[in-house]
């Protein structure tokens, strides 16, 4: 062997063993991150029993570089600031949303590359509706803690008293069960609702419910690829075209309509959930976020929740609703507010927090967990299973399906036409929107 060579390895092993010695007495360390330093400020609309605090305290322990500012807003005034913090460039780094509010804000977050590191529990462990919801073709927009999903609860009591040994499966059971629940005076006056059902403006969730029923027909609803809403599609039914829409909307309004055989619900009835909550109404469709509440009106209430009915024919379907985190454009540290974000997101973090407010996960490893309440179930058991469609602008489209549905019950316009109408409004809504 030469000199020359001789010497070059020599020199290469002197230099292995120096870097080795720096390494291990930590003058050099190659492989450990650098520091993460960074202040945020997050807004929430519910304090969410103090479970998010700890968790933001305990991430600040573990980066000690890093500093969260939580803050806790007025429900009642939310959207408005946060719209004016964030027109102002002063607005959170991190901010809650409803997935019916995302299509106003989309341009107004830093959305994540799915390809992103951090991105890769989310993409691989976030249910169907998840992924729809909150990701494009390259992009997350936000990330849930958990998935909330329509359910029906029912009055044990008034079940048993009919001699009916389990809630309807099926919306026509539902109908029929409903009808025999319902109790009127001999005047006509409802004494007890057998569904909370029929209306807009006194029904809790009466968007979802009607979207859940149009959706289990296999009508999408909306296309944002092409943004076009289908509410008057047709299909094809034992030869003939019928209109999953027009379906639906009779069906729903026929429980507020004093000329059908299943009416039970009136615009005099109080609301939906604190009527069943009083115990005058036997059947409630709604959320695992509304338990709290009718526990809350009626501690003594006997009452169970089961899977949200479905159609006699097709794929099991139920409506998704849920809150979710996502980071402002306008953040000085979009990556570190994104490591928070996904770090809600994690089983092993999400898990307690969950428990802790009485809702179904948003992770797949989690959904096989046994929930801390079993009427809970249900909910879980419907995560992977549910759907949703991207709202263009939830405060006007409330506004125009509801008066959808009171010109039906009214009588002044027929089902078809109605829809056709909300069609029409809807369709320019979207036309001019930002999505």
């Amino acid at each position: 062997m030469s000199f020359r060579l001789q010497f070059i390895l020599y020199g290469a092993v002197v230099l292995v063993v120096v870097l080795a010695i720096l390494v291990v007495t930590g003058v050099l360390a190659p492989f450990k991150p650098a520091p993460v330093k960074g202040s945020l400020v997050v807004w929430d609309v519910s304090s969410r029993n103090n479970l998010l605090q700890s968790f933001f305290s305990s991430y600040q322990a573990q980066f000690s570089g890093v500093r969260i500012n939580y803050i806790v807003k007025n429900p009642d005034t939310y959207a408005h600031d946060l719209l004016d913090a964030l027109a102002s460039g002063a607005g959170p780094d991190i901010f809650v949303l409803d997935t019916a509010a995302l299509s106003g804000y989309r341009n107004k977050i830093a959305a994540l590359p799915a390809a992103n590191p951090v991105a890769g529990e989310f993409m691989a462990k976030a249910p169907d509706v998840v992924l729809s919801d909150l990701t494009d073709a390259s992009n997350i927009y936000g990330m849930p803690i958990s998935v909330d999903t329509l359910a029906l609860y029912y009055n044990k009591d008034y079940l048993n008293n009919a001699n009916i040994a389990e809630p309807p499966k099926t919306w026509d059971e539902f109908q029929d069960d409903s009808r025999r629940l319902t109790r009127l005076s001999p005047t006509g006056v409802i004494q007890r609702s057998g569904a909370a059902l029929g209306l807009a403006a006194n029904v809790t969730h009466a968007l979802d419910i009607f979207s859940a029923l149009l959706l289990q027909s296999g009508n999408p609803i909306y296309t944002p690829k092409d943004k076009t809403l289908h509410l008057l599609d047709t299909v094809i039914v034992g030869g003939s075209s019928q209109s999953a829409g027009v379906s639906a909307l009779k069906f729903y309004t026929n429980f507020a309509n004093p000329n059908s055989p299943y009416y039970t619900w009136n615009s005099s009835r109080p609301e939906s959930r604190s009527t069943f909550a009083a115990g005058n109404a036997a059947f409630y469709i709604g959320y695992a976020r509304d338990l709290p509440q009718i526990l809350a009106e009626n501690p003594h209430l006997n009452f169970g929740v089961a899977p949200l009915p479905q159609l006699a024919i097709g794929n099991r379907t139920s409506y998704a609703s849920y809150e979710f985190f996502t980071v402002s454009k306008a953040s000085a540290s979009p990556d570190i507010a994104w490591s928070v974000v996904s770090s809600l997101f994690q089983s092993a973090v999400a898990k307690p927090i969950i428990d802790g407010l009485g809702l179904p996960p948003a992770h797949r490893d989690l959904i096989a967990s046994a929930p801390p309440n079993k009427i809970l179930q249900p909910f879980y058991d419907q995560v992977l299973s549910a759907r949703s469609w991207r709202i263009p602008d939830i405060t006007v489209t409330t506004k125009i399906f509801g008066a959808m549905m009171e010109g039906v019950v009214s009588g002044r316009v027929s089902a078809n036409e109605a829809l056709s109408q909300a069609q029409t409004k809807l369709q320019l809504v979207i036309q001019n929107s930002a999505e």
